[in-house]
């Protein structure tokens, strides 16, 4: 069992899950969607004695060769410039908390 935030990609969890299934069974190919298509799970399964069938990605191989080595869609820069109205409503919410404090 593998506990996880909502916002963890499946492919960040991809190399621990492999390390509990070989102490659980005996297998030998990783069969996973183009999602998984990274070097570095690629590298892992082949370390582990396994054959990675692994569907083709070119978004992850053309972010693997500028340096976005994780595998996963970097953020939108967009979206910290116009952070959503309920964020806008926190921050000044604890702004206005320090502020109280500092008097």
């Amino acid at each position: 069992c593998l506990l996880s935030s909502a916002s963890l990609h499946d492919s960040q969890a991809a190399i621990p899950l492999a390390e509990m299934t070989q102490a659980r069974e005996t297998h030998c190919y990783d069969l996973m969607d183009a999602a998984y298509d990274t070097p570095l799970i690629k590298q892992h399964s082949k370390s582990l004695g396994y054959v990675p069938l692994i569907d083709e990605n070119p978004v992850a191989r053309l972010n693997w060769r500028r340096g976005k080595r994780d595998g996963v869609r970097p953020a939108i820069p967009s979206t910290f410039k116009n952070p959503p109205f309920i964020a806008r409503i926190f921050y000044r919410r604890a702004l206005l908390q320090r502020l109280e404090i500092a008097d």
